[in-house]
C-alpha cells in the first residue's frame, strides 16, 4: 500500500512541476512580446503641454504642436512680436 501511495505522489509533483513549466514558459513569451513592442518618443505641445507622439505631432523647427491650430497660432503670435 505504501508504494501506490509514493507513485500517486512522485505523479503528483511530476503533474505539478508539468504545470509549473508551462506557466513559466507562457509568462516568458508575454514579457518578450511586451518588450518586443517599439517605444514611442513624446513630445509636448509647445502650445497646450499636450504629450503625443513624435510622429503625429505637427512640427515647426524644433517646436511641436498637436494640431495646426495650435501650429497656426504660434506662427500668428511670432509675426506679430516680429513686427
Amino acid at each position: 500500500m505504501n508504494i501506490i501511495r509514493f507513485i500517486l505522489l512522485i505523479l503528483m509533483v511530476w503533474i505539478l512541476w508539468q504545470f509549473y513549466q508551462r506557466w513559466h514558459k507562457i509568462k516568458k513569451q508575454q514579457k518578450d512580446n511586451n518588450s518586443a513592442l517599439p517605444s514611442k518618443i513624446m513630445v509636448s505641445c509647445h502650445h497646450c503641454n499636450l504629450y503625443l507622439p513624435e510622429e503625429e505631432a505637427f512640427c515647426d523647427g524644433d517646436l511641436y504642436f498637436c494640431c495646426k491650430k495650435h501650429l497656426l497660432a504660434n506662427k500668428s503670435a511670432n509675426k506679430s512680436a516680429n513686427k
